[in-house]
């Protein structure tokens, strides 16, 4: 809040919950054997069953993305040379919450100990909805403070002077619920996001002599 002799500015905020209806599967598929290339051979044949068991699972290819790959060295006692270890990560959005964890369960059948799963985040598609309410009351909220603010001042709010969206560094949407990875299907909670925004709001001041 800033209050001059001129007028009076207050930010507002307030979160909207919206329901999440995707979830981003981070999974991997990692492989050892004693020279680099097997390694990587395998894992390769490895990614292949895997996006294959995804689109099977009717995720979209372009719902499908690559994050990673990487060959490195097993080292064993005395710094010798065991091996090599390949992995592929990837990032899956699945539409169906509540069928990911069968989802997950059937690719741990398909690529056993291969397969990894590195992260679960669920999330809602479209938020925009949400995020307009959000603003609404936060202009609502901005307005109660500045005519509390006025009235213990002795003042009178006079006409809005500006209306401007504030934005944090970092806006996460949080979510609220609970995931299960490698769960059976409907175990997954989707939950909700809640979508925060803030709105700055100026006044003059109507009994203003400036």
């Amino acid at each position: 809040m800033r209050q001059t002799q001129s007028g009076i500015t207050v930010i507002g905020s307030s979160t909207v919950s919206t329901a999440a209806d995707r979830v981003r599967l981070r999974i991997a598929v990692e492989q050892f054997a004693a020279g680099a290339a097997e390694a990587l051979t395998r894992s390769s044949e490895n990614a292949r069953t895997l996006r294959a068991g995804l689109r099977g699972a009717g995720i979209a290819e372009r719902s499908i993305q690559t994050t990673g790959l990487s060959v490195d060295v097993q080292w064993g006692e005395r710094q010798k040379v065991v091996g090599y270890v390949a992995r592929q990560r990837f990032s899956a959005v699945a539409e169906n919450v509540e069928q990911a964890g069968e989802l997950l369960e059937t690719l741990g059948a398909q690529l056993g100990d291969a397969f990894r799963v590195e992260g679960v985040e669920v999330f809602a598609h479209d938020t925009s909805t949400a995020a307009a309410a959000a603003r609404a009351a936060a202009y609502d909220d901005a307005v109660e403070q500045a005519r509390a603010l006025a009235q213990r001042s002795g003042r009178t709010l006079g006409e809005v002077r500006s209306v401007t969206t504030v934005m944090p560094a970092d806006r996460p949407e949080i979510y609220k619920g609970q995931t299960m990875a490698m769960a059976k299907a409907g175990s997954f909670a989707p939950g909700e996001i809640e979508v925060a925004e803030q709105v700055q709001v100026s006044w003059g001041w109507a009994d203003s002599t400036a």
